[in-house]
């Protein structure tokens, strides 16, 4: 019973806590009760208190342990070397070629664009021929070199250029109809 409560008493040292642990291993030994090295260690190791307060107690006098940290001001950013474009004076979170990459891949992006001649003075035939088109695009939201962002830049150009020929196709469209419903009323 004495093991299992065994604790370190307040204001008692080590020599004198592992004399009284000893004397109860040895009265336990003589009623054949046995413990590994081990056991015995980790008993021991779990009754001491933490370290730094024992040993601030101890040896320094009650002294508080303060840990230092260099400034921001010490740091030298000469020093710091980003592991993105290796060059230095700045870290990789920072580095400013990353974060035109994170700027134009944040988010996915879906984008939905329809065109559809809906001309409510055209007769039954023209809404027979009624056409819709529809444009998509999307982003992928990974990470991609320069040079597949230099890809999705012309391939946005392109887009945006098919995009207005639609349009203007659309227009022309649009009047060869009206101007072919004229054309049967006649």
């Amino acid at each position: 019973h004495d093991y299992e409560m065994f604790t370190m008493n307040e204001n008692e040292d080590i020599k004198s806590m592992f004399s009284r642990f000893t004397n109860i291993i040895n009265a336990l030994q003589a009623l054949d009760k046995i413990y590994s090295n081990s056991e015995m260690v980790r008993k021991i190791l779990r009754c001491l208190p933490r370290f730094k307060k024992y040993l601030a107690k101890k040896k320094f006098g009650n002294k508080h342990f303060k840990k230092t940290f260099p400034s921001k001001s010490e740091t030298k950013k000469e020093e710091i070397v980003c592991f993105e474009c290796n060059k230095p004076g700045h870290y990789k979170s920072e580095c400013p070629r990353l974060n035109k990459a994170k700027d134009t891949i944040k988010k996915k992006k879906a984008m939905l664009a329809t065109w559809s001649d809906s001309d409510e003075s055209s007769c039954e035939e023209v809404e027979d021929q009624e056409v819709a088109q529809i444009a998509l695009m999307a982003i992928n939201d990974s990470d991609q070199d320069e040079d597949e962002n230099e890809d999705e830049n012309e391939v946005s150009e392109l887009l945006e250029k098919f995009s207005f020929e639609n349009a203007s196709l659309q227009k022309t469209i649009k009047s060869l109809n009206k101007e072919n419903v004229s054309l049967k009323h006649e």
